[in-house]
């Protein structure tokens, strides 16, 4: 966590001073769920609508995140990804559109946690299963499992199967496939 803890606190203030609700998701969220997992970044969504992506933009960009992107608006209007690094100490951020219902929901969803010198907006498990999900990388499938395996007595399986079968209409039935099949593991 060394450097990431500054980071994030920095993010945190960041986004209160900005009324910019977010939360942390990816690598360093399932390392806070008691994971030996490591990361080289981190990943946040952040509760904006489309038409607002530049306020997004100006928020990191004047207060010391740089655009990784030559033109950052463009990029994260066309791939709802704004990629930034920290320039007090290089560690890069990609910060998400959280524009959809699930991305809103989750946000209102999230649980303000200390990790390290660090105190942020996390998803809750059941949000990290969807979104990892989603990405349905072979390192996230690998943190499906594991918070599957870590959280199976806590999870509100009804919440997660409605929220997975909604990725249906968006042609995802996959994401709840994927589901059951890991929960019934």
């Amino acid at each position: 966590m060394e450097g990431f803890d500054a980071t994030l606190a920095r993010i945190d203030s960041l986004c209160k001073r900005s009324n910019l609700d977010y939360i942390v998701i990816g690598g360093v969220a399932v390392m806070y769920y008691e994971s030996a997992r490591q990361t080289t970044d981190i990943d946040l969504s952040v509760d904006t609508e489309i038409g607002e992506f530049n306020k997004v933009v100006n928020i990191f960009t004047s207060n010391g995140f740089r655009a990784v992107k030559e033109n950052p608006l463009v990029f994260f209007e066309r791939y709802f990804v704004l990629p930034l690094i920290d320039d007090v100490n290089g560690i890069k951020v990609d910060v998400a559109a959280g524009v959809g219902g699930f991305e809103k929901l989750s946000i209102s969803r999230g649980k303000r946690v200390t990790f390290g010198n660090a105190e942020f907006n996390i998803a809750t498990p059941e949000d990290m299963l969807i979104f990892k999900l989603f990405a349905a990388r072979e390192r996230d499938i690998a943190d499906v499992k594991y918070l599957i395996r870590r959280f199976r007595k806590q999870l509100s399986i009804p919440y997660l199967k409605s929220t997975a079968k909604k990725f249906q209409e968006l042609e995802r039935g996959d994401i709840l496939e994927n589901l059951n099949r890991f929960l019934g593991e």
